[in-house]
């Protein structure tokens, strides 16, 4: 599902002929009670919610920088690749 975002991202900005500056990733399952300080946070990293994070990260919404976006959003293809490499003759 991720890889399909991050297509469908790549796919509005060859579109449009110009990249976006950040791009917000959330659950479909996420009841928002604020929006993110979007003017807080800058295109140079990766801004996930603290808390509930259960000893891992947080998942549940995040604001990408765009030149980290295709490590965020290709996070789960990573994982799999490494665990399949792996594992797999």
């Amino acid at each position: 599902l991720l890889d399909r975002c991050w297509r469908l991202v790549e796919e509005e900005e060859n579109r449009l002929g110009s990249r976006f500056e950040l791009i917000v990733s959330a659950r479909s399952d996420l009841l928002w009670l604020a929006a993110p300080p979007l003017d807080l946070m800058h295109a140079g990293g990766i801004w996930i919610p603290d808390g509930q994070d259960w000893g891992g990260l947080n998942d549940r919404w995040a604001v990408v920088g765009r030149q980290s976006a295709e490590v965020w959003f290709g996070r789960w293809r990573s994982y799999a690749k490494g665990w399949l490499d792996r594992e797999l003759p």
